[in-house]
């Protein structure tokens, strides 16, 4: 039944986005909620072309992990929790995806914080509760930045945030960055994979992740501050690089894949920084769609290798099963932007924008480094999983139709997804052409790419790359959540020990003071 509704939602969704899209429309729903003196707290939602072809992605990809999910948790003892608890996530995110108000944009952000927080912690172990705390700990930052926005908004009687920019589009882009695990708010999203794949499928694709660039795409307007977008693309280029190196040596498969989410949702940033809405819109979708196959098939390579992640330890798919072949490398080749999937025309008129765009040193070497990562790392996990030798006893496993109508539905929407929507989303009076020598240099990048790994192969074993300190620093795991978890959880501890013992306030401030001295005193 709720595959079915998610599946009514997505065909309605459609119809509906070729009737915004084709007359121009844009519908305001807004009902008076509460009046205090002269400003009125508003609920207001937002239909528009590109809300309801978000929502039509959604419930297509929810529909698709629902069905999944049948079968996948079928031994579960919890599994209508499990499911119940789905459809709320997915039900937050229309909330979201509709917001036009800060009270629908808060009501949607919450919901999805708590719902992410329990289908993280689903598993009933220590690093699911601690991936859910981090999880829950880095958007809360975001919570915090968007109820700075709202005392802004306060000053203008209002709580409608769209048109109105200042100190309250600067917070809102800020807490954008946590939900979309921008750099340095990175750490919670590898540490999400503890969830059941059909999660990951769902936060990857098109729910937590892609929530905080739908909401910096709603807040980019001509109003924006130059300064704001440079941010936004500096970080957004460091994250595509810092998300490449670690897919680049992480052995773990959910967790490479959810390093490409990282590296792939700064090109979008990158993009809204440059002025690109449509464009970077339009491979969100499309990044949606391979990115949710790509986990529902690497939940299948989990059955297949009896929960082993390890990619050093698998190999040899081609010879079990032919569907999550298929599905994994075409939900691959759609990663790299391969040409005839619907990722490359997103993602080859998204980079054609850039480097046609002017834009800082920083970020444009950042951007292409990170364009050659994610060549690397694509090939790297295609020679793990498919082309390497098996290092251990594969099961024979059948699966049902439950598990395998996800894949080819997916396969086929990965493939043909752009021809339905590059004329909605973008239509030809705003495609431009760019310069010979543009996409010269960007099948240069592809092409060094390739090289370089080829070097990797030959040069470097694939299965040991941490051994070396360089590729050690890089992997997210030598740093981040430590810091995280133990370095900010223990400042935040002692900030509020001290409100009640004078003493720890004062040798607090004593001990704050004497690192602030030793660091000023280096510089001289």
């Amino acid at each position: 039944m709720k595959v079915l509704t998610l599946i009514f939602f997505s065909f309605a969704s459609l119809l509906l986005m070729m009737i915004t899209s084709f007359h121009s429309t844009v519908l305001y729903v807004s009902f008076n909620m509460l009046t205090i003196g002269t400003m009125g707290v508003d609920f207001t939602l937002i239909i528009d072309t590109c809300s309801v072809c978000f929502l039509m992605i959604v419930c297509w990809i929810g529909a698709n992990v629902m069905l999944f999910s049948i079968s996948y948790m079928s031994s579960d003892t919890r599994k209508d929790y499990f499911h119940n608890v789905m459809m709320l996530f997915i039900f937050s995110m229309f909330i979201l995806i509709l917001s036009a108000s800060f009270t629908t944009l808060m009501i949607g952000w919450d919901m999805l914080g708590v719902t992410s927080f329990l289908l993280i912690m689903y598993y009933p172990s220590n690093e699911s509760k601690m991936s859910a705390f981090m999880t829950v700990m880095i958007n809360r930052i975001g919570d915090v930045l968007i109820i700075l926005s709202f005392t802004v908004l306060v000053w203008s009687g209002s709580t409608s945030f769209w048109g109105y920019f200042g100190y309250s589009v600067f917070f809102l882009f800020v807490a954008s960055m946590t939900k979309s695990a921008q750099f340095p708010f990175s750490a919670w999203l590898p540490a999400a994979m503890a969830a059941p794949t059909p999660v990951s499928s769902l936060v990857h694709s098109s729910t937590l992740v892609t929530a905080g660039v739908y909401l910096a795409m709603r807040l980019l307007s001509e109003g924006t501050s130059a300064w704001c977008l440079s941010m936004l693309g500096l970080f957004g280029s460091l994250t595509m690089v810092m998300g490449g190196a670690a897919a680049l040596i992480e052995h773990d498969i959910k967790k490479a894949i959810a390093f490409s989410t990282m590296s792939q949702v700064g090109v979008m940033m990158v993009t809204l920084s440059v002025g690109l809405p449509e464009l970077a819109m339009f491979h969100l979708f499309t990044h949606g769609l391979f990115k949710a196959l790509l986990f529902l098939a690497a939940g299948n390579l989990l059955i297949f290798s009896c929960g082993c992640q390890d990619m050093r330890l698998m190999g040899g798919l081609s010879s079990y099963c032919t569907i999550t072949q298929t599905s994994f490398i075409v939900s691959m080749l759609s990663l790299v932007g391969l040409p005839f999937m619907s990722a490359y025309y997103s993602k080859h008129m998204l980079v054609q924008g850039f480097y046609s765009s002017s834009s800082n040193l920083l970020t444009m070497v950042s951007f292409t480094i990170g364009l050659l990562l994610s060549v690397m790392y694509v090939l790297r996990i295609i020679y793990l999983v498919v082309w390497n030798k098996s290092k251990m006893v594969l099961p024979s496993i059948s699966h049902d139709w439950k598990m395998k109508a996800p894949l080819l539905t997916l396969s086929v929407s990965s493939i043909m997804a752009a021809s339905l929507l590059l004329p909605l989303l973008l239509p030809l009076p705003e495609i431009s052409h760019t310069p010979m020598y543009i996409d010269i240099f960007i099948s240069s990048v592809g092409l060094c790419g390739v090289c370089l790994f080829v070097l990797m192969v030959n040069f470097f074993d694939p299965h040991m790359l941490p051994k070396y300190d360089l590729f050690y620093f890089l992997n997210k795991s030598s740093y981040y959540p430590y810091f995280t978890l133990n370095k900010l959880s223990s400042e935040i501890v002692n900030s509020d020990m001290m409100w009640f013992d004078p003493y720890k306030l004062s040798k607090s401030v004593f001990s704050w003071a004497s690192k602030w001295a030793l660091f000023f005193s280096s510089w001289k």
